[in-house]
């Protein structure tokens, strides 16, 4: 067993960026694989039609409810194939008329979803820099590894939805600011700027995401606060902060018009999204637990769900990786630990409790929790104090 941890340890160690590259490719093959056997889930056709709208008439009206970053990506393999928006005004219909419209409605399918493909490429490169980051490229791959093997991972990653968009770009946010954080310079300034403008306009639950998951960091690494209060940090932040409201606006076509309160806005369309996003919030969503129905969710669902959907050797590697972090938080590696905690706090503020789908970065944690597992157990001075 000695021997053979030491083999792995040094494959890891010498080719960790090919093992990832090849756990990407080996994960993208399982994805495309069953692209034929599935029909279209009921939400898919409304993403792409909303992304078709904004493809193919410049406006973003059908359903502002999500942002439009990965709809445009869900719609712009068939956009490119010469669908265009039909008219109609219920984004289901839309949306099904344009995947069936000239009898290809396979050929249609499989072009929407493999724009999400991008995402999961996004997540898993985010994801590798991000352990890297913390704790080296071994972790890197390892965390790879268990992220591209996951179920939940590879279902959603091959479906034409947001919420693989959201996985990725919440990974990429929190790699460039632990990136930022270790040295706050302008260039990585303006990276975690377009990355956080990338994150919010993925989904509006990263409104909560991210200001949990900074919080959560800075709590945990007290010390790091006082280097970033510099003069110079805060020249870095405002470059940030601007590059993100910069990246947002563009995402949204650069638009300007009427907003709440009588005003003229750069996209308005955020006031209007985020406002169907808080009214259906409020009024729930029909949700199931344990044989127990209701409206407006279950404080246990996430934790339930993620229990029982998880497969049980990553579980566990994960919870014992969050344990090594927890015991040696005062060392700077708390990604995982803060990307779990911001994911589970809105979880229960959540009254939309349907799918572990909702908190996708959280099998980022989860990956780099047991990947921190895997290679401390590797190292044969951990075996001994274990035996």
């Amino acid at each position: 067993m000695g021997k053979l941890a030491q083999r792995l340890l040094a494959i890891l160690g010498n080719h960790s960026l090919k093992l990832a590259a090849a756990f990407v490719l080996i994960a993208t093959v399982r994805i495309v694989s069953v692209y034929p056997v599935y029909n279209h889930t009921i939400d898919e056709p409304a993403h792409i039609a909303c992304g078709m709208e904004w493809l193919s008439k410049g406006q973003y009206t059908l359903e502002p409810q999500h942002p439009p970053l990965a709809r445009i990506f869900n719609a712009i393999g068939p956009y490119l194939d010469g669908a265009r928006s039909t008219g109609r005004n219920v984004i289901y219909q839309e949306g099904a008329a344009i995947l069936t419209a000239g009898g290809n409605y396979q050929e249609r399918l499989t072009q929407a979803r493999a724009g999400t493909l991008i995402f999961f490429w996004l997540a898993c490169g985010a994801l590798f820099w991000l352990a890297s980051l913390e704790h080296g490229r071994p972790v890197g791959a390892l965390a790879v590894l268990l992220f591209s093997a996951t179920p939940g991972i590879l279902g959603h990653a091959g479906l034409a939805t947001t919420d693989m968009a959201l996985a990725a770009t919440f990974l990429l946010a929190a790699a460039a600011f632990i990136w930022w954080s270790k040295k706050p310079v302008l260039q990585r300034a303006a990276l975690l700027g377009v990355s956080s403008g990338l994150l919010l306009t993925s989904k509006f639950s990263a409104l909560f995401f991210l200001p949990l998951f900074l919080a959560a960091w800075l709590l945990l690494r007290r010390k790091a606060i006082r280097p970033l209060l510099t003069s110079g940090s805060f020249a870095s932040i405002a470059l940030a902060l601007a590059a993100g409201a910069l990246t947002v606006w563009g995402v949204y076509r650069f638009s300007f018009g009427p907003a709440p309160g009588g005003f003229s806005s750069p996209a308005p369309e955020i006031f209007a999204g985020i406002r169907q996003a808080q009214e259906h919030n409020a009024q729930g969503h029909p949700s199931y637990l344990l044989g127990d129905r209701n409206r407006i969710g279950f404080l246990a669902f996430y934790p339930v769900a993620f229990a029982v959907k998880t497969p049980l050797p990553l579980l566990l590697a994960a919870l014992a990786g969050w344990w090594m972090l927890w015991k040696k938080r005062n060392e700077g590696a708390v990604a995982a630990l803060a990307i779990a905690a911001s994911m589970l706090l809105t979880g229960f503020a959540s009254n939309i409790n349907i799918g572990t789908r909702h908190l996708l970065p959280l099998y980022g944690a989860f990956a780099l929790g047991g990947a921190v597992c895997l290679h401390t157990w590797l190292k044969p001075q951990v075996r001994r104090e274990w035996a």
